[in-house]
């Protein structure tokens, strides 16, 4: 067995472990946050990717399985690369879609360098979820208090949008849960956090919330039982609708986007997020084979209300716009491949299959490809299917430069 490595499947080598370890909690705690050292969590990120990148070069092999890890969520990028002749922008889309990329690629070592070893991986996301809960418990303290007030009245922890703010919540909470025991302890995290996602307003955050707490006991119960966890589920949800009046109100003002949306003022979210998502489905069916470009969606989404343009407020849109169906197909294949092909025997069998719908759930309400958070989200379970099926396997196999 080399030296370098912890064990005989380890993807990385020891001595990255350490460093994986901080670029992962910077990355999850500061990755939008309001207060932080520029680049920092970033620049950890890019040595993780740089070493281990260098590593592999200097000892001559690297695992398959490692190399469709990492390019898995790069072949809708190879697609758009080769449609750039196509994009409106080029210059822009270039831009942007090296930033996915090296997003994506950052996301895939820090996960090869901390979770290919299991106790290190709990460790480092308790340590994570108990400093964001701190953090933002200060916060919402000062936010009660009226002491701290944001620019859009609700709670949004250290961030600045209530609904990034919820959604990096749901999503170290997701985390938590799968990869550490159920103690009071990560119960009374779980708790504290849903309050200030409460708080925060945010609907799809609340959803999602839920929808975490609730799964793992929803997929294991026989269908007797899952008509329980689903009305419990309902009823959470229910009380929170009316404990908090603001809540139900911004719920009641979502709706009407389907009941009556001419009642809507043009100006508000609920107008115009569906309005977004219309006029990006139509500008995809004029583009269907290369779109219009990574993030040009923002030159042509421009409302009557001002002269700003806009994203789709939607990945699977947003995805069509920015490399056509083909690179929809490209960036979604893989984990419906992996969705449907783990096993109920795999050890990590529910955590993959909640990562999965999750990513598929906050699809329809927000952009995921191009934010840290939702692209470890999507990186996350294809790791877990290929290396602990690897282990289970007991395959050895590797690519030699």
């Amino acid at each position: 067995m080399n030296v370098n490595y912890p064990n005989k499947y380890a993807w990385s080598p020891r001595y990255i472990a350490g460093l994986g370890s901080v670029a992962m909690f910077a990355l999850l705690i500061f990755n939008r946050s309001e207060y932080k050292i520029r680049f920092l969590e970033w620049g950890l990120g890019a040595v993780v990717l740089l070493l281990t990148t260098g590593f592999f070069i200097l000892r001559g092999k690297i695992v398959k399985k490692e190399i469709v890890f990492i390019l898995a969520p790069l072949l809708w990028m190879g697609y758009a690369l080769v449609g750039s002749p196509f994009a409106y922008d080029v210059q822009h889309h270039l831009f942007l879609l090296f930033q996915a990329a090296s997003l994506s690629l950052i996301a895939s070592f820090t996960i090869v360098s901390v979770f290919t070893r299991e106790k290190l991986a709990s460790k480092v996301l308790l340590v994570t979820a108990t400093v964001w809960m701190l953090i933002n418990v200060i916060f919402f303290a000062l936010w009660l208090s009226g002491r701290y007030v944001y620019e859009g009245r609700d709670f949004a922890g250290i961030f600045s949008n209530r609904n990034a703010f919820s959604i990096q919540t749901v999503i170290i909470i997701s985390m938590l849960f799968s990869f550490t025991k159920r103690t009071f302890y990560v119960w009374l995290i779980m708790a504290l956090s849903f309050a200030m996602v409460v708080a925060s307003l945010s609907i799809k955050g609340i959803l999602a919330f839920l929808f975490i707490l609730f799964f793992p006991y929803f997929f294991k119960a026989n269908f007797r039982k899952k008509i329980f966890v689903v009305l419990g589920g309902l009823i959470v949800f229910a009380a929170v609708v009316m404990t908090f009046s603001d809540f139900g109100r911004r719920l009641g003002r979502f709706s009407m986007a389907f009941t009556a949306p001419d009642e809507l003022r043009k100006s508000e979210s609920a107008f115009e997020r569906p309005w977004l998502i219309k006029e990006g489905a139509k500008l995809s069916l004029q583009n269907p084979l290369f779109g219009i470009g990574v993030d040009n969606s923002r030159f042509f989404l421009i409302s009557s209300v001002d002269d700003k343009g806009r994203y789709s407020h939607n990945n699977y849109i947003e995805m069509l716009l920015n490399a056509g169906y083909i690179g929809c197909f490209l960036h979604y294949f893989p984990l419906v491949y992996i969705y449907f092909k783990t096993k109920q025997a795999h050890k990590y069998y529910i955590a993959i299959k909640m990562f999965i719908l999750l990513y598929a759930f906050l699809g329809l309400v927000m952009v995921e490809y191009n934010i840290f958070s939702t692209i470890l989200l999507y990186s996350l379970p294809i790791f877990l299917y290929l290396y602990f099926e690897e282990i289970k396997g007991n395959e050895s196999t590797s690519l030699h430069c």
